[in-house]
């Protein structure tokens, strides 16, 4: 990228890019169009620890358009214990999205795998609405159901893996 007295200039396309980017008091590896020293277009931010990008955790990386340095429309969130694939509104989940996460207990044989795929509308960065969750790692094959604000919260179907439902 243009860097003028320890600043990120603005860049108009694609190959724009710095490595180790000063972006909301962190360091964060970027490539993507920079406007006012932050992410703007479509870009890839990688070992970021900052809220503009997700919410507590201190690691992950995102792809896809950003505006003014937050996620906008359709794009990828990856956490160390989840996937995020779907839309996004001022860096927040929002609209239609698929959460995958990882099964991250070292006690486990399953570490690193996926332990569970919830498919649902989000609001706010939480599931809010119909939703369907895949179980990967346990006897619960598929829940459907509503759930509001993350929790299920109503009256929703669990389908086994020996095909019987609750």
């Amino acid at each position: 990228g243009n860097f003028s007295t320890s600043q990120i200039g603005d860049t108009e396309n694609a190959t724009g890019k710095t490595k180790k980017m000063r972006w909301v008091g962190k360091l964060t590896d970027y490539k993507g169009p920079v406007k006012n020293g932050k992410p703007n277009g479509r870009g890839i931010a990688t070992d970021a620890s900052i809220r503009a990008l997700m919410m507590g955790e201190k690691r992950c990386s995102a792809s896809g358009n950003f505006v003014n340095g937050r996620l906008e429309g359709y794009g990828r969130e990856v956490r160390s214990w989840s996937e995020y694939v779907g839309e996004f509104v001022n860096g927040w989940w929002e609209g239609r999205g698929e959460l995958t996460f990882f099964d991250n207990d070292y006690n486990s044989d399953y570490l690193g795998k996926i332990s569970s795929i919830l498919k649902a509308n989000f609001k706010q960065g939480l599931a809010d609405g119909f939703c369907t969750i895949d179980y990967q790692n346990s006897a619960a094959y598929k829940f459907t159901g509503p759930v509001k604000n993350g929790i299920i919260e109503g009256t929703g179907e669990i389908e086994f893996l020996d095909g019987s439902k609750l």
